[in-house]
């Protein structure tokens, strides 16, 4: 009895675990809470646990908190997706993130948010089909009407880039007292 109440009480530790990852997925912790900035922070450190042998250089320009929900999600999953599959699939030694604003960096001359997730890893064979997470990506971007570039070769690394239109300054509303 003592043997399987411990084989129970393994397997419900397992899901437990795995329904806190699924949940992670699906809401990113700290995104909303402490914002942007530190919850690409979190989710680099997760990966630098898991790969303490891969250097990961980060940069998060001015001008990126407060785009508003929908976008700083979108960004958190371009990094999140970006991450996994350089790790997952490249196997680098150098892994970089870089989220910035840029002024005039859309096609149509507006705004723009500039994030790229690059690495030194074994690249893109030309002829493969994308997988979920770089179609959903894909998705993603357009839903917010941004656009995707891809660039790398077999052996070269690779290098996800998405520009995505940054929302306008808010403007203090002006009161004429009479």
């Amino acid at each position: 009895i003592a043997d399987h109440l411990r084989s129970i009480t393994d397997s419900v530790g397992q899901l437990q675990h795995q329904v806190r990852d699924m949940l992670g997925r699906l809401r990113p912790i700290g995104l909303e809470e402490l914002g942007l900035a530190a919850a690409i922070g979190n989710l680099v450190e997760f990966w630098r646990r898991r790969n303490p042998d891969i250097h990961y250089a980060v940069a998060i320009g001015r001008g990126i908190e407060g785009c508003g929900e929908a976008l700083d999600l979108v960004i958190y999953r371009i990094v999140q997706e970006g991450l996994s599959n350089s790790i997952r699939h490249g196997r680098p030694t150098r892994v970089g993130v870089t989220v910035s604003r840029r002024v005039g960096g859309a096609a149509d001359g507006a705004d723009a948010i500039l994030v790229e997730v690059g690495d030194n890893g074994g690249g893109i064979d030309g002829d493969a089909a994308p997988g979920y997470g770089l179609l959903g990506m894909t998705e993603r971007i357009k839903a917010v009407g941004g656009r995707l570039a891809i660039d790398g070769k077999t052996g070269n690394g690779l290098t996800v880039s998405a520009v995505l239109p940054a929302p306008r300054p808010r403007r203090r509303a002006e009161t004429v007292l009479p």
